[in-house]
């Protein structure tokens, strides 16, 4: 399943690579970033070798490169503005996706956001998830 209609999967979304299903790499380090590679230790995977650029200050994936074979490159995705909140928490507000393959990029922008927003049980019927009204 894609998210959004962008060729990127949720599971590329989530970038949770769990320490027992991937071996991860520290490739380089730079004065502003590392560079992790990250190999599937299974075999039914999506990508045969991840790259993940994390800022260094921040501790954030700036970039994520996606490899389906070992060094070809699929799919990209770019952080390109954060905000981080009185709490230090970051959020993405500008992710821009490439799909090399197939040709396409895909740029999500987040506008504005509020954190710890409280909403009630009904905003999750089946009727408000249809048709939203927020």
């Amino acid at each position: 399943d894609e998210f959004m209609g962008t060729g990127l999967s949720y599971e590329d979304m989530s970038m949770d690579y769990k320490d027992e299903e991937y071996k991860k790499t520290l490739l380089e380090e730079t004065d502003n970033e590392y560079i992790v590679e990250v190999l599937p230790s299974g075999e039914d995977v999506s990508y045969e070798k991840i790259i993940i650029h994390v800022d260094k200050a921040k501790f954030y994936a700036k970039k994520v490169e996606f490899y389906e074979i070992i060094d070809e490159l699929t799919k990209t995705l770019t952080i390109n503005k954060i905000k981080i909140d009185d709490k230090d928490k970051i959020t993405p507000m500008e992710i821009e996706f490439t799909d090399i393959e197939e040709e396409d990029k895909t740029k999500i922008v987040i506008k504005e956001i509020e954190y710890d927003v409280e909403l009630s049980s009904s905003f999750f019927s089946i009727r408000t998830l249809k048709k939203p009204t927020l």
